[in-house]
């Protein structure tokens, strides 16, 4: 192997570690959830409350001790009133709050990579009004 100096072996150089040589930034990754899809809906329940979408019971079942968990990928609210805002949660945890800009307009939310909801909780919406409305959500089942 030839020793290269001067001018030349400097340009190598600093060639070499330019392309070795980073900024710092974060790197934002991702991936394929693999699981089986599972999804609910509410119907349409005209009194207002707290309706289940997804029940941790249901097939295929992420209750405690299953070592399985729900990520929602698609939550949709369909209301008659369009400016009544429906809330989903995950058990007591709130996940997002979907409002209709028009009467009879349903409203979808895509979660890319999904919404974590954990293992034995049910993945609810509530109205807070009496207009007749409807939720539904779509997801995968999958190992935490």
């Amino acid at each position: 192997m030839k020793k290269v100096t001067g001018i030349a072996g400097c340009l190598l150089v600093l060639v070499t570690v330019a392309c070795l040589i980073r900024p710092a930034h974060a790197v934002s990754v991702k991936g394929t959830i693999k699981g089986q899809l599972k999804s609910g809906s509410t119907g349409v329940f005209p009194l207002g409350g707290t309706q289940t979408v997804i029940a941790a019971a249901t097939a295929p079942a992420t209750v405690a001790g299953s070592g399985l968990v729900f990520v929602a990928t698609d939550l949709c609210m369909y209301n008659s009133t369009g400016t009544n805002p429906v809330t989903f949660a995950a058990g007591a945890t709130h996940l997002v709050t979907l409002v209709s800009p028009n009467p009879y307009s349903p409203v979808c939310q895509h979660f890319d990579p999904g919404l974590l909801v954990p293992e034995g909780a049910d993945l609810t919406c509530t109205l807070s009004t009496s207009n007749p409305s409807s939720c539904t959500a779509t997801g995968i089942v999958t190992k935490p």
